[in-house]
C-alpha cells in the first residue's frame, strides 16, 4: 500500500511527503491560509488533470502526434451543503495534431487514469484517529 504523509507545519500550512518529494499545501484564506501553496482542492484537481494528461501523451506519442502545447483543463462547480465539487468538465487540448481516428481511444484512455477511476468508483474512505491514548497503547504493545 502506498503512503503519503501530511504534516501540520503551523499557521494553517501543511506539507505532504511522498517518496523523495514534498509539497506545501495552504488552506483557503477563510480558514487562515496565506497563499503559500496550492489549496487541497486545487492540488486534487491538478492531480486529475496531470493523470489524464500523462495517459493521453503516452498514447499520442506512439502515433507521433505533436504534443507541444498540449494541455488539460479541469473545470468544476463548488457546491455548498455539503461543500463538494460538481459538474466536473475535462477538456484536452492537442493544438498541433490531427487526432482523426484516435478520438475514441484517447477519450477511453482518460478512464484508465487512477484518479479518474477513484473518483468515479469510490466506495468510501476509511478514516482512523490515532490520538495520544492510542499511541501510548501501541507503545505498550511494541
Amino acid at each position: 500500500m502506498s503512503k503519503i504523509t501530511t504534516f501540520y507545519k503551523g499557521n494553517m500550512l501543511f506539507e505532504s511527503k511522498f517518496g523523495s518529494h514534498s509539497v506545501q499545501i495552504d488552506v483557503p484564506e477563510l480558514m487562515g491560509g496565506k497563499n503559500r501553496g496550492p489549496k487541497p482542492s486545487d492540488l486534487f484537481m491538478a492531480a486529475l488533470g496531470s493523470c489524464i494528461g500523462a495517459a493521453v501523451v503516452d498514447h499520442c506519442q506512439r502515433f507521433h502526434f505533436d504534443m507541444s502545447d498540449m494541455s488539460v483543463n479541469v473545470k468544476m462547480d463548488e457546491v455548498k451543503h455539503p461543500t463538494r465539487w460538481a459538474n466536473l468538465q475535462v477538456t484536452i487540448h492537442i493544438p498541433h495534431s490531427d487526432c482523426r481516428g484516435q478520438e475514441d481511444a484517447i477519450l477511453r484512455l482518460t478512464e484508465n487514469c487512477p484518479i479518474y477511476k477513484s473518483i468515479t468508483k469510490l466506495n468510501g474512505i476509511q478514516i482512523e484517529l490515532m490520538d495520544k491514548k492510542h499511541v501510548e497503547v501501541l507503545k505498550w504493545f511494541g
